[in-house]
């Protein structure tokens, strides 16, 4: 089993300049307590005497760890009972953006202190208060920031954005950063249907309330499932938060949730020395899962199309050889750093570039981008054992506003069957 170990002292790490926590606009200095309306209380002390302690988002069929909430520890030491307190007295006194902003570097160091600290992403609350505010941090001011940061911005729905902000011109800012966006303690909190529709998140977090006893309340049932379905068709996946017994962990992954974050996986750890990047606990509670498999998953299971992923940086000659390869593969199953599926490209659209006269130096020219970002169709993303009158419904519900919504009901089920394929092969 791999564990990620914590660089040591002094040992120094190469990184891009791109790729430093400066360029989404993470100081590393200590707070300022400079402010007038601040200078009765030292700040940079308060947030010198926090630190983090980190709790793992775990895949729900294979146990691999995907990345790492950030949780605030110490605040004995501060004056204050939690991070809801700090918060908003940082935000009485003007200094809300610097606070946050310095406590996300000082969690982002201990991510980068990793030894492989890239292998899962870190999961940072951001208060909502931030959103589309010009100080908030992780606004990119770098246009070559790397898409690899690996960081995903939580927004709490515990307080509410501010009114008057157009919340999907302001999570774009922060996208540009590289970052993922993440709904925290999804519905409990404020708007929660309309910041997911607003945001378009890469996750969604649903909240302990939900999770506890899922497996004897059936209306609990009924909500996740419903959620899960129509996020995957937005193509966002589901963490469930919370989860502490075996019951609840079967249940949620069953009504096709992607991840899983609480007591039952582990509990977050400040010692951050050697944190594993598979959890055992999982690989067990699937291997000793002896029920049968539904005949809607043994039927997907029997017609899915397995097709090889391409990294989403994979330059564009390798798109080519990619068709070139297979003359049979009519689609392309694109994936990110962490493997994470992220849409399809089809071999149709490049077409336009191979049979025109310069289309074939136009993809091999790097001065125009040598990525495959720009041709990638998103698509909704679909777990192997959704059941598969799911799996129609999600890509129904994508190509339901589309001009040949009624057009072949079979190739629609085909097409649905080969973009699940870009999850399985992922």
């Amino acid at each position: 089993m791999t564990v990620l170990t914590t660089t040591k002292a002094g040992a120094k790490t190469a990184r891009p300049e791109s790729d430093r926590a400066e360029s989404y606009g993470a100081g590393w200095d200590a707070v300022p307590s400079g402010r007038e309306e601040a200078a009765s209380f030292d700040w940079a002390s308060a947030v010198g005497a926090l630190r983090y302690a980190f709790q793992p988002i775990v895949q729900l069929r294979s146990g691999r760890c995907h990345g790492y909430e950030a949780l605030l520890r110490g605040f004995e030491r501060t004056g204050f009972a939690n991070a809801g307190e700090l918060l908003d007295a940082a935000e009485a006194a003007g200094l809300l953006a610097t606070v946050e902003t310095a406590l996300h570097a000082k969690a982002v160091a201990a991510y980068r202190a990793l030894s492989g600290w890239n292998e899962a992403k870190l999961f940072l609350n951001l208060d909502a208060r931030l959103v589309g505010r010009p100080d908030a941090p992780w606004l990119a001011r770098d246009p070559a920031a790397s898409r690899n940061s690996g960081i995903v911005l939580e927004l709490s729905e515990s307080r509410p954005v501010p009114s008057g902000v157009a919340v999907d011109a302001a999570v774009d800012r922060f996208r540009q950063s590289g970052a993922g966006i993440a709904i925290d303690d999804f519905g409990v909190g404020h708007s929660g249907l309309r910041t997911l529709y607003e945001a378009r998140p890469d996750y969604v977090k649903i909240d302990r309330f939900f999770i506890a006893g899922i497996d004897a309340d059936a209306r609990k049932r009924a909500l996740v499932a419903a959620l899960a379905g129509h996020a995957h068709a937005l193509g966002i996946q589901i963490v469930a938060e919370g989860v502490e017994t075996a019951t609840e962990f079967y249940t949620c992954r069953d009504l096709g949730c992607d991840f899983a974050q609480g007591f039952l996986i582990a509990r977050p750890r400040v010692d951050l020395t050697a944190l594993p990047n598979r959890y055992p606990v999982v690989e067990d509670l699937n291997r000793k899962d002896r029920r049968q498999p539904s005949d809607s998953h043994r039927r997907l299971s029997e017609v899915i199309e397995r097709l090889p992923p391409l990294r989403v940086d994979s330059r564009k000659t390798e798109l080519l050889d990619y068709f070139r390869r297979d003359g049979s593969a009519a689609i392309a199953p694109i994936i990110d750093e962490h493997d994470r599926p992220l849409g399809l490209i089809r071999e149709r659209d490049l077409k336009r570039f191979v049979y025109s006269r310069f289309g074939g130096e136009l993809l091999r020219n790097r001065g125009l981008g040598n990525g495959l970002d720009d041709l990638v169709i998103r698509s909704p993303v679909c777990d192997i054992s959704t059941p598969l009158d799911r799996v129609i419904e999600a890509f129904s519900t994508e190509f339901g506003g589309r001009r040949h919504r009624h057009r072949r009901g079979r190739g629609l089920c085909r097409r649905a069957v080969e973009r699940c394929a870009a999850a399985a092969g992922a």
